[in-house]
């Protein structure tokens, strides 16, 4: 992958994506990381990616939030956690309405490529 290529990060304040981020920026890939509460993205701010806003339920902000970008991925979840956020329901909704959003959005902008992050 060339280092001028664009990367969108879905689910950027998610704990895998705290570990992603950095390393993508590090390694001189321009980040564009996706989030629904943008006051919440500080750890995305800090890694030096660039923030956009979406949700994984509008494929309308899915698609304006990637446009521009050459890989996708979807590192969305919402797993129940210590901070009592997320739940299996909202989860599997996430995984299937969600992920059904994220593809089409990424055909739609025109992304050559995605990522598709799998638990279990």
């Amino acid at each position: 992958m060339p280092l001028s290529e664009r990367i969108a990060v879905l689910g950027a304040n998610g704990v895998y994506a705290r570990h992603v981020m950095p390393r993508l920026v590090a390694a001189g890939y321009r980040v564009r990381a996706l989030v629904r509460r943008p006051e919440a993205a500080n750890a995305a701010r800090a890694s030096g990616a660039e923030i956009a806003t979406a949700d994984i339920f509008d494929t309308v902000s899915l698609t304006a939030a990637i446009a521009g970008c050459d890989v996708g991925i979807n590192l969305a979840t919402s797993l129940p956690g210590p901070s009592g956020r997320g739940s299996f329901d909202a989860n599997d909704r996430v995984r299937s309405e969600g992920t059904a959003n994220w593809i089409v959005a990424c055909g739609q902008a025109g992304v050559n490529r995605v990522v598709q992050q799998s638990i279990g």
